[in-house]
């Protein structure tokens, strides 16, 4: 479920950009989720406001997110 919740993100609206920080973003809910499925359905839905609250929430918003990201075990490149 969470995993199809995930694919099914929509661009939000005015963002350009988008296609390049899906994986920072879809690893973000995940993070601040903590896998609870409420949680991510949650994260989804803000990051379609704003995702980069959602970078935010996570610590992935800053330069060293590649390191943060890499920690909580997802390898984005």
């Amino acid at each position: 479920m969470i995993l199809s919740a995930l694919a099914e993100m929509k661009d939000p609206p005015s963002e350009g950009g988008w296609s390049v920080t899906r994986a920072r973003v879809q690893a973000a809910i995940l993070i601040s989720a903590q896998s609870e499925l409420s949680r991510v359905l949650k994260g989804i839905a803000d990051s379609q406001v704003d995702w980069r609250d959602t970078l935010m929430a996570s610590g992935l918003a800053e330069s060293n997110w590649p390191h943060i990201a890499k920690e909580a075990g997802f390898d984005i490149v």
